[in-house]
């Protein structure tokens, strides 16, 4: 269903903005997206359509992710996702994540993103939003948004996020108008709050979780937040308070692993992420992960994914 207030604002907008250029500046993109990082400059440059306000609000549409399947890439900035058609399967800071046609998701700042798979027809609208433009945001405000990070949405959520898209669109190409970022900011605003209102679904609603779910909740979050630096379960029981035999159990009744096993896939993918999107050499990236030397890391790495650094580099380099 049609939302009232967005459809006034397009009307306005289109009504009153000058004659608008064609914005496609395709070529330029890898020049000008310096705070985004390379997983979605590489998403970007196949893009038949790319709309932009200088660095800090990006809309990519008809986008092509198929080139960066299997790269490891920590994201820069809050990121929204429409599929339109197909599908796609990916790890979000270790956990699996299935996108079907349909369907939206939201995606925060500083997460660890895996492409593990993409259909042929695959095809969606992309929203890119940097730290910089969405800092004013008080995110804490929308606890819908914060909740759903990382689980797709269905309901009425798609056709709020391509009015939203269509009316940005707009202001994007105004001319002469020296606060189209603030209009957006003021739109993604309220796009923000729509979804709180208009997308929630039954299967959205938490359930209470049991001791051990609570332990492994926070344990995953030090995770993703450390980036791989402590290979240690004793460091992880001991900044949640428990000892590292509790650990290790509510580790292996949730989820079947222990805490180590958690703990070195973390610290994998973060190696693959430099491995793939940095300039540092080896022994540099040993040092980041706290391995005592790069023949331990080679070992290390080796072990968990099958290939050396150096082939893995090779492969996947952007």
């Amino acid at each position: 269903m049609p939302h009232l207030f967005l459809c006034r604002i397009s009307t306005f907008l289109h009504n009153n903005s000058a004659k608008s250029n064609n914005y496609s500046q395709y070529l330029q993109v890898k020049n000008i997206f310096h705070i985004m990082n390379e997983l979605l400059i590489s998403a970007i440059s196949d893009s038949k359509e790319t709309h932009r306000l200088d660095d800090d609000f990006v809309i990519i549409e008809k986008s092509n992710v198929k080139q960066i399947k299997g790269r490891v890439i920590r994201s820069e900035c809050y990121i929204v996702l429409h599929c339109i058609e197909g599908s796609m399967h990916m790890n979000v800071n270790m956990t699996e994540l299935k996108i079907d046609a349909g369907q939206v998701v939201y995606l925060m700042k500083d997460q660890m993103y895996e492409i593990v798979d993409v259909s042929d027809n695959f095809n969606a609208t992309v929203l890119l939003l940097s730290e910089q433009f969405i800092q004013w945001l008080d995110l804490k405000r929308y606890y819908f948004f914060l909740k759903n990070s990382g689980r797709p949405i269905r309901s009425t959520t798609y056709e709020l996020f391509e009015q939203f898209v269509g009316i940005s669109k707009i202001i994007i190409t105004m001319d002469q108008n020296p606060e189209k970022k603030k209009v957006l900011q003021l739109l993604t605003e309220s796009f923000l709050l729509g979804i709180s209102h208009f997308a929630i679904l039954p299967d959205s609603i938490d359930e209470p979780l049991y001791a051990s779910e609570k332990i492994m909740k926070k344990f995953m979050t030090m995770l993703a937040s450390t980036k791989g630096f402590h290979q240690s379960p004793e460091y992880y029981a001991k900044m949640l308070g428990i000892s590292q035999k509790h650990l290790s159990f509510a580790s292996r009744q949730c989820t079947g692993y222990g805490a180590l096993h958690w703990i070195n896939r973390a610290t994998t993918l973060e190696a693959k992420s430099l491995l793939s999107s940095s300039n540092l050499k080896m022994q540099e990236i040993a040092d980041k992960l706290n391995f005592s030397n790069q023949s331990v890391f080679g070992r290390f790495f080796k072990q968990n994914t099958g290939v050396s650094p150096m082939k893995y580099r090779k492969d996947f380099r952007i």
